[in-house]
């Protein structure tokens, strides 16, 4: 029941969308101001401080749909969503939606890692709960690891490390799916592992991982949910802090043969609730890339 009158915060976010990027030069002075971010960039990536000073001289949307825009054009990225399209379309058209089934889903199985408090914040998909019943009726085997739902990402890190350790000798590939806080505790296991104890796995999949953790965490903001869920240890929103979570993040390790598949939205802000606000947490990843092989979709 909100009156929604733009998705964008700005004129100039407005007019880099709208005729910036389909080619439609108009503004020739807005134009120029934007040629010259893309000739500064030359190509990469912005990283934290750029977009701050994107932020602040266009606006925080216009800074997003940068982002966006330079991520879609990496060669990476580009082949790798060519073949996620033609995957998808092909089997949407050549199996029936209330009967498909993966043709090698028994040479595959599936560990899942749980989102921050998702013992407590009961209806809130912290559990993943959609998305294993989905991977399941594919014919996917799924495996849950009971991680401390308040804890340290260096504890839970250690449960995620023995979970996959113990699919070691099952006989089958495994993919592991983590999603906002779970994803640094997925890294680090991964990293802690030695090479023979990930022989098995061939991906993961990072839902909006929190890799070099969040400012909510420095501003104690995740102490805010008390009085909806009770007392939270203080550990785990101590692990999420930016400072430990770039240093945590420059010590991953991922094995080479680990296809890495970052899945991040990148949100205006016409497209973001009221009751997302309140509780948004920002993922912040200076290097989507993450230094070793990955893709966005």
């Amino acid at each position: 029941m909100q009156t929604i009158e733009t998705r964008v915060d700005s004129e100039a976010a407005r007019y880099y969308l709208e005729h910036y990027l389909p080619g439609n030069r108009m503004d020739t002075e807005l134009d120029e101001r934007i040629d010259r971010v893309y000739q500064n960039a030359n190509g990469a990536l912005p990283d934290r401080g750029e977009l701050k000073r994107l932020s602040d001289e266009f606006s925080v949307d216009f800074a997003a749909l940068y982002l966006v825009d330079q991520i879609t054009h990496m060669s990476d990225n580009r082949r790798f969503r060519i073949a996620f399209d033609q995957a998808y379309n092909f089997t949407r058209k050549a199996l029936p939606r209330d009967r498909v089934k993966l043709s090698r889903a028994a040479d595959y199985e599936v560990l899942v890692v749980p989102i921050y408090l998702y013992k407590r914040l009961i209806g809130s998909g912290a559990d993943l709960a959609a998305p294993r019943a989905a991977l399941e009726k594919v014919g996917l085997n799924c495996h849950f690891v009971e991680t401390q739902d308040d804890g340290a990402v260096e504890a839970n890190a250690d449960l995620v490390a023995d979970a996959i350790r113990a699919r070691m000798q099952s006989g089958r590939r495994l993919i592991v799916i983590s999603a906002s806080k779970s994803g640094p505790e997925v890294g680090l296991a991964l990293t802690r592992l030695q090479p023979a104890e990930t022989r098995h796995v061939a991906a993961w999949i990072n839902v909006a991982g929190v890799l070099q953790g969040s400012p909510l965490a420095d501003e104690h903001r995740f102490r805010e949910l008390e009085f909806l869920v009770g007392e939270v240890d203080v550990a785990g929103e101590d692990s999420l802090t930016t400072l430990r979570g770039r240093r945590r993040f420059d010590s991953f390790r991922i094995p080479e043969h680990v296809l890495v598949v970052n899945y991040l939205g990148i949100p205006v802000t016409g497209s973001i609730s009221f009751g997302a606000e309140e509780v948004f947490i920002p993922c912040e990843s200076t290097d989507p890339t993450m230094g070793f092989r990955s893709w966005l979709i």
